[in-house]
């Protein structure tokens, strides 16, 4: 009876290494971390400071904080046209940064979405969105004497601006997260110090909005509203 056990303990030691070593090790399948494994769209992928993929409107947080600050007898009915126009639409797909992790499927996180402006630099923008966009992209931009939030690996698009006003994120619009795959990177993300910029910059916007007067604010929302119309008449003609 003690014949078997010694003849497989020798044919153990008789064997290679390296097949001895693929017994100890486990397979890709089981050593797979949650994020090779999960779909872009897992909410575990949402992590603060990296950049996804959304249908969405710039306008959201723009025309939604105007309608909040200003009073309401001076506000006028255009701002809750545009919130109301924005419902139901369909929006093309542009990215955004995570400002606030999810903590489980379908649990309320933040947003800051990115936006081009068709180009378009910063002063020749209106008002309100001089006032909430920040330009972010690879260390090497120049934006004059503002430092770009910085974005890594170097971010693909020309001209980006970070909204520094979040936003709920929509999970019934189905975003996604975007992969780097280049340099060893796997994710875009913003650097850790533009993470800690931008969440100054958030605070820095809002406050700065509230304090304003009454005048200020009203100046604001109708330089917006005019490049807002202004815009879709160019559209509406094209």
């Amino acid at each position: 009876m003690e014949l078997l056990p010694t003849c497989l303990n020798l044919a153990l030691t008789l064997l290679p290494p390296s097949l001895m070593s693929v017994k100890s090790t486990p397979s890709k399948r089981v050593a797979a971390t949650a994020e090779a494994t999960y779909p872009l769209t897992h909410f575990s992928h949402f992590v603060e400071g990296r950049i996804g993929d959304i249908p969405e409107s710039i306008h959201k947080p723009i025309a939604t904080t105007l309608y909040d600050v200003i009073h309401p007898r001076e506000r006028g009915a255009e701002l809750a046209e545009v919130i109301h126009g924005l419902r139901g639409r369909s929006l093309n797909t542009r990215p955004f940064v995570v400002n606030k992790s999810p903590n489980g499927p379908g649990a309320e996180a933040e947003i800051c979405l990115l936006a081009t402006f068709g180009g378009r630099k910063l002063s020749e923008l209106d008002l309100a969105m001089q006032h909430f966009s920040i330009p972010a992209g690879s260390a090497m931009m120049q934006c004059g004497d503002v430092v770009p939030l910085q974005i890594e690996p170097n971010w693909p698009t020309p001209n980006q601006f970070i909204i520094c006003k979040p936003i709920l994120l929509d999970w019934g619009k189905k975003p996604r997260m975007r992969k780097a795959r280049m340099h060893g990177v796997k994710w875009y993300q913003l650097t850790p110090e533009a993470q800690t910029r931008l969440a100054n910059l958030i605070d820095d916007r809002k406050e700065s909005l509230s304090s304003m007067s009454l005048c200020d604010q009203i100046r604001m929302r109708n330089s917006y509203l005019v490049s807002l119309f202004a815009s879709l008449h160019i559209q509406n003609d094209h």
